[in-house]
């Protein structure tokens, strides 16, 4: 308790610490309670990525090498992946420095607890606004990984590997969650805040971000009349419409504007790579059809879901839409006081699943997308990923919801054990998950794979150029070598997409060739080089060759091609 009557005199004002311990006990406590769901949350979100994804995951050499090149322009220069346009900047610009001075284990290694761990600060914030105590968030985090290993909609995966899209929906999580806060508070400076976090969310990773931006922003425009949630105050009937409308103008031009000005740094090199208006109208559609129904059909064109997706799918929903029920049932039973932040959560993945449903209508098709009516404004929305939102979206208010309703039924004073149960079953679940080898590996043929690339990076030239196989995985960051082409580093930039489509036509139509006296002479080396500028010939399925490999082991072997025109000979040290 603080005693005011020195105040006046400019003597020191005296705080009677036995009286004002509890006002401050209350405070601490709740700091230490929400330090230990984060931690927690943490703990299994990394425990999860560390034990069912190897480093590097499937598309970490993707991201590493193009951070790596966006921080210094010499390394693997002729590799025209790494020159094409970067849709995720931000995320190359910061972590690009780093990759310069420490090795690709240790910059994947930091780079996933920092970005699982922001993404657990975001858990535990959504977590807190919708009322659930520590165990029944960590509970919701363990159910969240579990479903994310049963499987998904379009491929979306959040618990994995180290890429833009981490941070991205960790940023996105903390948006939503304060975007909560301010819809039940309807604080201008809380929707501030929110607006902040979703441009950051933006400039991590367009897509995301701006679908949960867009998702925000409609939700809060059906959420403005009353009767809209059954969480509405009653203060919300009575206010006029002028009042309400103004309410929502105020808000909503604050998040807007604020969440525009921070998402500028990510938005800007993302819509250059959308707008290549030096190409065709013809040349846009082609590179957007190859975009959506090749090389990402499984992301982007809903004809090529498979069946255990829809189902999956279909479960989660309805799981979500029993809660909602049971949410309105106790609503009626036990009204709250004030809002309840559940209706603005389900109202968003409500939001996600239209756009979903709207990408399902745009996309179906039984027969081949060419034939589809306006097939090539149907491809340019579809590259737009309208199902990423619904895909992530719909498993994180699954687990919130069942951490919710099976809370209920749990005993309070077995919360703790049946939380570390869960925690070593999900642990566990994701070691059994975890592969020996990349897709398309085994572990032997990996294993000789990284012999390869250990041989080409202390054998050959910096500025080597390598025609790999299509299962390549990460020679440019084992190797430190450029490819001429690789299945798996499509760019994301129009031109770049037709460059890489002439590029894998090119060496197949020379492979056919040469291969049409059944083996591989010396002269198609020679024309291999002369089309393509590629030094060295990394296969295993190639061959017979009349010239011998320079270096081969159990599985792979690699070719020189012929000597160039001024006589020098192509991968020698020298």
């Amino acid at each position: 308790m603080i005693r005011h009557g020195a105040a006046s005199t400019g003597k020191r004002i005296v705080i009677d610490t036995a009286t004002s311990s509890g006002d401050i006990v209350a405070p601490t406590v709740a700091r230490h309670e929400a330090l230990q769901t984060w931690l927690m949350v943490s703990g299994v979100f990394v425990g999860v990525s560390l034990l069912s994804v190897p480093i590097p995951g499937v598309n970490e050499p993707h991201y590493l090498s193009k951070a790596r090149s966006f921080a210094d322009s010499e390394w693997c220069r002729n590799d025209f992946f790494l020159q094409s346009a970067d849709a995720h900047a931000v995320f190359f610009a910061v972590v690009g420095p780093a990759t310069k001075i420490l090795s690709s284990t240790a910059t994947i290694l930091i780079g996933r607890i920092l970005s699982l761990m922001l993404l657990a600060w975001g858990w535990k914030m959504l977590g807190q606004q919708l009322q659930l105590p520590k165990y029944q968030i960590v509970m919701a985090a363990c159910g969240f990984c579990l479903i994310g290993m049963t499987g998904n909609f379009s491929g979306e995966w959040v618990i994995g590997g180290f890429e833009s899209k981490v941070p991205a929906y960790g940023c996105a999580l903390t948006a939503v969650a304060f975007w909560l806060k301010a819809w039940c508070s309807q604080k201008k400076r809380t929707y501030a805040v929110a607006g902040i976090m979703a441009g950051l969310a933006v400039s991590w990773h367009p897509v995301v971000g701006l679908w949960f931006c867009i998702g925000i922003a409609a939700t809060e425009l059906i959420l403005a009349f009353p009767g809209a949630a059954s969480g509405a105050q009653d203060s919300d009937f009575t206010m006029t419409l002028t009042d309400r409308l103004r309410n929502l103008i105020m808000n909503g031009i604050t998040f807007v504007v604020v969440s525009i000005c921070f998402a500028v740094p990510g938005l800007i090199p993302a819509l250059r790579v959308v707008m290549a208006s030096d190409l065709s109208r013809e040349e846009l559609s082609q590179a957007d059809y190859i975009q959506v129904f090749w090389r990402l059909a499984h992301h982007l064109d809903p004809s090529s879901f498979p069946v255990q997706a829809w189902i999956h799918s279909a479960i989660l929903s309805g799981i979500c839409v029993g809660g909602l029920v049971w949410l309105a049932f106790r609503n009626l039973r036990t009204p709250t006081v004030g809002r309840s932040a559940w209706w603005p959560l389900i109202g968003l993945l409500a939001a996600a699943a239209i756009t979903a449903a709207a990408g399902v209508m745009i996309g179906w098709h039984d027969g081949k997308a060419v034939d589809m009516p306006n097939w090539q404004l149907r491809a340019f929305l579809l590259k737009f990923y309208p199902f990423r939102f619904f895909d992530a979206l719909l498993p994180v208010t699954t687990a919130l919801l069942a951490a919710k309703l099976l809370a209920k039924h749990i005993a309070e004073r077995i919360h703790r054990m049946a939380v570390c149960v869960l925690v070593i079953a999900t642990l566990t679940a994701a070691h059994q998950q975890q592969p020996q080898a990349p897709s398309a590996y085994t572990s032997g043929t990996y294993a000789a794979w990284m012999e390869a690339c250990v041989w080409l990076k202390h054998n050959t030239p910096p500025d080597s150029l390598i025609y790999g196989p299509r299962e390549s995985f990460g020679l440019k960051l084992f190797a430190e070598r450029a490819e001429y082409v690789c299945f798996k580093d499509c760019p994301q930039d129009a031109a770049g997409i037709l460059e890489w489509n002439r590029r894998l036509w090119r060496v197949h139509h020379w492979s056919a060739a040469a291969y049409a006296d059944q083996v591989y002479q010396d002269s198609d080396l020679a024309t291999l080089r002369e089309k393509t500028g590629v030094t060295h010939v990394l296969t295993k399925r190639l061959g017979p060759f009349t010239a011998k490999p320079v270096w081969q082991n159990s599985v792979w072997r690699i070719y020189e091609t012929n000597s160039s025109p001024d006589g020098k000979e192509p991968g020698r040290l020298n």
